[in-house]
């Protein structure tokens, strides 16, 4: 029996890794839903740089927030405008985006805002 673990010997039914290369990949999502610190920039970065490389499919990145730290939103937006170079980065106005977040939404190559938003 190969590697593949089949699910059920010779009836001609696809092997497990064959199930999963069929299966759409799962949406490549993050998102801001609070203060900017230094905390929150360190999470949105390493999964940008997970992301990035994963491969070079678009991620969507959410954003609701009130802004915050001017520095750890910096970091963030300068990892994502490296990222997007290869990687396109869709940004989403939700709920309130204030203050440095304004800056996030705008960093991405695809930018919208929900009609109730309030920037």
């Amino acid at each position: 029996m190969s590697d593949d673990k089949e699910l059920v010997d010779d009836s001609g039914l696809a092997s497990e890794k064959e199930l999963e290369d069929a299966l759409p990949s799962p949406p490549r999502v993050l998102g801001i839903f609070q203060d900017i610190d230094e905390k929150q920039s360190e999470e949105v970065i390493y999964a940008l740089k997970l992301y990035q490389i994963e491969s070079s499919e678009e991620i969507e990145f959410f954003i609701n927030s009130p802004g915050g730290v001017a520095s750890d939103m910096f970091a963030i937006y300068d990892f994502m405008r490296v990222t997007r170079e290869r990687t396109p980065i869709s940004t989403y106005g939700i709920g309130k985006v204030m203050s440095a977040a304004v800056l996030l939404l705008a960093a991405g190559n695809q930018r919208s805002k929900k009609d109730r938003s309030k920037l």
